[in-house]
């Protein structure tokens, strides 16, 4: 049965160690040595100030102790530098193992690289961002809705035109911010654009 465990738990893309206190270095995976490249022998049983780079060694500490005083599952998102020096993000999940009397035995540690992911996030916001800019540019007014017709991005001079805070109209339709005669033909125009789509 250990050796299914070990097979199984060699063979999946999540890195999984664990730390037998705060600060000492248990067992871990193949993900694990393929991503740091390091040798069992090297680090099995070493601190973690041994092994770890300075700029996360803080944080993990203080999230070890945290776990072992009080028994509670901590998730993160940190960045570590693989073996080929490259900065990466890593999603990382700390769980405790408890004895039968409720004490932290160790912490079982999880962890998968999600920098593409935080790389397209961030290709977003600056695709939002430069949008943002450039409507705020348009000296006219310019306004973008949902299918449901609520304001999700307008510029200051659409704001300015119905002289409201943009807070008060985000999330606004026309009948929130027009008087119902004006409010009824501009819903109408919408259904009509809509239908051409």
């Amino acid at each position: 049965a250990l050796d299914e465990y070990d097979t199984l738990l060699n063979n999946v893309d999540t890195m999984v160690w664990y730390v037998t206190d705060p600060e000492t270095m248990g067992a871990f995976n193949q993900s694990y040595v393929n991503f740091f490249g390091v040798n069992k022998d090297e680090i099995i049983g070493k601190k973690l100030k041994d092994i770890m780079d300075s700029d996360n060694l803080d944080t993990c500490l203080f999230n070890n102790r945290r776990i072992f005083n009080e028994g509670i599952v901590i998730r993160s998102e940190e960045y570590t530098f693989n073996s080929n020096g490259e900065k990466r993000w890593l999603s990382i999940t700390k769980t405790p193992k408890k004895d039968s009397e409720g004490n932290v035995k160790y912490i079982v540690v999880s962890a998968t690289d999600v920098t593409d992911r935080r790389i397209a996030e961030d290709q977003i916001k600056e695709k939002e961002l430069f949008l943002k800019l450039w409507l705020q540019s348009i000296p006219v007014p310019v306004f973008y809705k949902d299918i449901n017709g609520c304001y999700q991005m307008f510029n200051q001079a659409f704001a300015d035109l119905f002289k409201k805070h943009p807070d008060e109209i985000t999330g606004k339709t026309v009948f929130d911010i027009n008087p119902k005669e004006y409010a009824d033909v501009y819903h109408r125009n919408d259904i009509e654009l809509l239908k051409h789509q």
